[in-house]
């Protein structure tokens, strides 16, 4: 075991274990999603809503008042393929110096979160390679590059015609830096960012020619968020007034990656590749013949990770990076916090449905730190009428709610795989 990259931490739990200590990487505690389809994690949920429970995984507590994270399987396929975790403080020897904004002054200074939605024969098993190497390779560039402040011009040199120092998907959106406004800083970790993306790729097991994953990243930084994605997964950043839900506005999301995408299209057709419509000129797929199943086959973004038969005509690892300053929405009357999801997430409803349904978990309320439900539905036989929900329950209720809403109770065509992060700034 090496010591250099481990650090201990003590994480509280009811019962005997109280005092257990446990072991973190020495970039933080990755909390990772339980599964919904799993009837006693549904019956247990049900109970700390009730107040007679305690949420634990991993020896971590699995929810706070300011961030929540699940993951249901889709009943169309045999195993989930989806991958999420979420670390706050994210290397807390480095972050717990970092300045500030009023807006995030109050929860913490770095968190990392990530969505990885696999897909084809083995998409789980490329999705669970990311989800272990990615927070690893991503602190040790930011150890190495950032924080030990190495002077070597090489290691933040920009060159204007990295598409990484360019922001693809949102370039008329106010709360986006411009690449002129970036410190030195801001170009390192979007180096690193972009860096590790590939390394993730390009050091995969054979898995990787048998199925791929979407990347949907988020670094808060003191009081910068980076956001990368690459693929069909999404990250929204939400803001709302204290004291109206229904006031939530998407002030940014990432984009989704496909190959009728101007950009993607001219990529992908000047490498080799073809692209596919439906016949209504949807649902575009890139079409490749590969090597390694002997057929031809589709994949319905135009960037992931893993997917090699598909590289070399044009679907790449590099994701679109967005810095955001959240200086500019500095506020006393307004909080702001992100939602990440998969493809399955987000396909269900618009993302101001998201928005709105997420926003009053994290809104100022005077009953005594807890709300009631006002919905007549009965959920795991539990009348959700007059339930009070308490203040550190508030986010994993929600998340809850919105999967259940979400999901059709009858198996009508194809259901994916659901997993979300929802986190407070």
């Amino acid at each position: 075991m090496n010591e250099k990259k481990l650090q201990e931490g003590t994480t509280s739990h009811d019962g005997d274990d109280k005092n257990k200590t446990t072991i973190c990487p020495f970039y933080g505690c990755p909390i990772y999603p339980v599964e919904l389809t799993n009837p006693q994690v549904n019956a247990t949920l049900m109970e700390t809503f009730l107040g007679r429970g305690n949420i634990t995984t991993g020896g971590s507590q699995f929810a706070t008042e300011n961030f929540a994270t699940l993951s249901q399987q889709g009943k169309s396929h045999v195993i989930n393929q989806d991958r999420a975790l979420f670390i706050s403080p994210f290397l807390e020897k480095y972050s717990s110096s970092l300045p500030l904004s009023s807006i995030t002054a109050a929860t913490t200074q770095s968190f990392l979160a990530a969505i990885f939605d696999g897909h084809g024969k083995l998409g789980h098993e490329v999705a669970q390679e990311a989800i272990e190497r990615f927070p690893l390779i991503l602190a040790e560039k930011l150890t190495t590059v950032v924080f030990n402040n190495i002077s070597s011009n090489e290691n933040t040199k920009v060159n204007n015609n990295n598409s990484f120092y360019k922001s693809k998907g949102s370039d008329k959106n106010k709360n986006i830096l411009r690449m002129e406004d970036y410190d030195r800083t801001d170009f390192a970790i979007v180096k690193a960012l972009n860096e590790t993306f590939v390394e993730v790729n390009n050091n995969g097991t054979p898995s990787f020619f048998l199925g791929g994953s979407t990347a949907s990243v988020s670094l808060l930084w003191g009081s910068k968020l980076y956001m990368a994605n690459a693929g069909d997964s999404q990250t929204i950043l939400v803001s709302s007034f204290m004291h109206s839900p229904s006031s939530s506005k998407v002030e940014y999301r990432t984009r989704r990656d496909k190959a009728n995408l101007s950009e993607e299209k001219e990529r992908i057709l000047k490498m080799g590749g073809k692209i596919h419509l439906n016949a209504n000129g949807f649902d575009p797929r890139v079409i490749v013949y590969s090597n390694a199943t002997k057929e031809t086959i589709g994949l319905a973004m135009s960037r992931s990770i893993g997917d090699w038969d598909f590289k070399k005509f044009g679907v790449i690892s590099e994701p679109i990076i967005d810095v955001i300053d959240l200086a500019k929405f500095q506020s006393n009357e307004k909080i702001l916090f992100l939602i990440a999801g998969s493809d399955g997430f987000f396909d269900m409803r618009q993302t101001e449905f998201f928005a709105n349904q997420i926003a009053g978990s994290f809104h100022v309320n005077s009953s005594n730190d807890k709300y009631y439900i006002n919905d007549k539905r009965r959920q795991n036989g539990i009348q959700l009428e007059n339930i009070r929900i308490k203040k550190k329950d508030r986010p994993l209720f929600r998340l809850y709610d919105i999967i259940y809403r979400i999901t059709p109770i009858s198996q009508k065509g194809y259901r994916d795989d659901i997993t979300a992060i929802t986190a407070k700034l």
